[in-house]
């Protein structure tokens, strides 16, 4: 078996997996970060399906001004989350908590928001846990197709079809 073959299969399932799962574990509330900012405004960004095989979640992207710099924070769409995030006036000050880590490490998940002591977006325990068993789950999966697509490949053994 090539071991282009395999890095490949590797890389297709990773990227499939990376697609899906936002953060490997998902932090408790010790583990988060905090910044504070004023609020500027939100755009949802859509992905189309819907139903029991939508894995891919729509997102709210929340816009903040922190000094002279504009940073952005991704939330799970909730319709609760839009409605109170389109109730809020620009430069409100915000203090949202969030987590940034594994496997994509250039977004910022927020996991709870709070406006002027106000709680806007936040997350039950029920919510959280129940997107780390989907982590987790999702993660099985593309490990197991890995593994049997190597496993094929070993089977078929690409190598040595192409030296004959």
């Amino acid at each position: 078996m090539k071991k282009e073959y395999v890095f490949l299969m590797f890389a297709l399932c990773f990227a499939a997996w990376v697609i899906v799962v936002d953060h490997l574990i998902v932090p408790g509330e010790a583990g988060m970060k905090e910044s504070q900012g004023r609020y500027s405004r939100f755009r949802i960004e859509e992905w189309r399906g819907d139903g029991p095989w939508d894995l891919i979640k729509d997102q709210i992207i929340i816009y903040t001004h922190a000094g002279r710099t504009e940073e952005f924070f991704h939330l799970e769409h909730r319709p609760r989350f839009e409605k109170e995030l389109g109730r809020l006036e620009p430069g409100t000050p915000l203090t949202i908590r969030y987590d940034q880590s594994f496997p994509k490490l250039w977004q910022r998940n927020a996991y709870a928001v709070e406006a002027g002591g106000r709680t806007v977006a936040l997350f039950s325990n029920e919510e959280l846990q129940a997107q780390q068993a989907l982590n987790w789950k999702v993660t099985g999966i593309a490990c197991g197709l890995f593994l049997a697509l190597s496993v094929l490949g070993f089977l078929n053994n690409p190598g040595k079809s192409a030296q004959r």
